[in-house]
């Protein structure tokens, strides 16, 4: 009979890896999505400053879903579509995509380095009770 010894411990502690990485992920995104409203308020067409006041981000944590970070413009501000894109009367004053587009590879590297730390922790983690429990055997 051949028994394997620790399952139960490996898959709580990949567990905790997991949860580790879902916070950071949700942590990483609140941060970049302040930063990038407030970059978008500092560039969008200002007349009233309704459109300014009408950008907002969110994140969404559904359990079992893909973490989402969501930037928009409400809908108190419509013609934001319209100074984006343009209409047969007015040019297009695109500040929105252009913006965010800018953020995409910093998230993706800032997101990659926070996996990339909370892993490392991990086996760190895993290594020092390896060492624990081997020293305790006497090995």
């Amino acid at each position: 009979m051949i028994e394997v010894h620790g399952v139960r411990q490996a898959l709580k502690d990949l567990k905790k890896v997991q949860d580790s990485i879902e916070d950071g992920v949700v942590d990483d995104f609140k941060k970049h999505g302040k930063a990038m409203v407030k970059v978008l308020r500092a560039v969008a067409p200002k007349k009233t400053g309704k459109l300014k006041r009408s950008i907002k981000s969110v994140v969404y944590l559904d359990y079992g879903k893909p973490i989402k970070l969501r930037v928009w413009i409400t809908r108190s501000a419509f013609y934001g579509y319209f100074l984006e894109y343009g209409t047969s009367k007015e040019a297009a004053q695109p500040f929105f995509f252009r913006t965010t587009g800018a953020y995409s590879p910093e998230i993706k590297t800032s997101l990659k380095a926070m996996i990339n730390d909370r892993i490392n922790q991990s086996n760190l983690e895993t290594r020092k009770r390896r060492v624990e429990i081997l020293s305790k055997m006497g090995l």
